[in-house]
């Protein structure tokens, strides 16, 4: 004889503290990416490098800083506006 199945059912809470985790972590990965791109692009990029060729310039700071505004923006949105799909568990 088969044990009886049970019912799996979803708390709220739990599920939006996973999606919480699961979102920001997402962000925070693709963040540094792009840091590190943008990073990139001041070392390698002749025209963007003469700007800041230290890295330590104010160019290289405001692009730096505009990169992470978007990316809180973004990961704001993105918290705020995340479903997860009703799929089996």
């Amino acid at each position: 004889m088969q044990p009886a199945k049970r019912e799996i059912s979803r708390d709220t809470r739990n599920v939006a503290v996973h999606v919480w985790i699961y979102v920001v972590s997402a962000i925070v990965a693709l963040y540094l990416n792009v840091f590190v791109a943008v990073f990139q692009a001041f070392l390698k990029i002749a025209p963007v490098h003469d700007l800041a060729p230290t890295q330590k310039e104010p160019p290289f700071a405001i692009a730096q800083g505009i990169v992470l505004l978007a990316f809180i923006a973004l990961g704001y949105l993105a918290v705020r506006r995340f479903r997860p799909s009703p799929g089996p568990l």
